[in-house]
């Protein structure tokens, strides 16, 4: 529900926007503030503000109608429920006790739903921001960049970020060693001789390249 009334509450603070901005482009045009390419071009983006935030106002009251529909079938359902209890007790179904628990349980469900269907007749009775909690100001939200901003694109690459020496990674030696080993052949020990070849020509060249920092 107050997810509902904030949605309505920013759309219809989108709209007001619009239309006041509409309203003094139209007040500079008649001042000759501004030529007529400014005022077509800016009235045509304002334009599309107000039809974007009126589609969006309609959206939203269109869940709170289904909502509301559903919750009233819910009610009637207890409203119902509470009359059969009171049938129930009557005719010796139920005993005294029995029946005071379920129908305070039943009347408790009754009351929650009649106060969830008139906030939300409430909600689709709206017409302004000031119905519905004030007007608020939207702010325009970052463009992001293959789905992220630019403050989380900056910490993605510190994060992914892996030291180098002299411009080469860890993984660029390693893969220098054992060139350096495919070069310089030895035969000994086959198992062991490129385990042996890649560590020393690792040291050697992280000497090399620290040695040139």
């Amino acid at each position: 529900m107050v997810k509902k009334e904030r949605e309505l509450q920013e759309a219809y603070s989108k709209r007001e926007k619009a239309e006041r901005l509409l309203s003094n482009l139209e007040n500079l045009k008649k001042e000759g503030a501004i030529d007529e390419a400014q005022y077509e071009s800016m009235k045509s983006e304002y334009t599309q503000m107000l039809n974007s935030a009126n589609t969006e106002i309609e959206q939203i009251k269109s869940e709170i109608s289904k909502e509301l529909e559903s919750t009233q079938r819910d009610l009637d359902i207890y409203k119902q429920e509470l009359s059969n209890l009171e049938v129930r007790f009557k005719v010796g179904e139920l005993s005294a006790d029995a029946y005071r628990k379920l129908e305070q349980r039943t009347r408790s469900k009754l009351e929650r739903t009649q106060a969830k269907v008139s906030e939300l007749k409430r909600l689709l009775d709206s017409k302004t921001s000031a119905d519905v909690g004030g007007y608020v100001e939207i702010k325009k939200e970052a463009k992001k960049v293959g789905g992220v901003t630019g403050v989380e694109m900056k910490r993605e690459v510190k994060v992914g970020y892996k030291p180098s020496a002299g411009g080469m990674t860890i993984s660029d030696i390693f893969s220098r060693s054992f060139e350096i080993y495919k070069e310089n052949p030895v035969i000994i020990v086959p198992s062991l001789i490129p385990i042996a070849w890649a560590i020393i020509a690792t040291f050697t060249i992280l000497a090399g390249v620290y040695g040139t920092i």
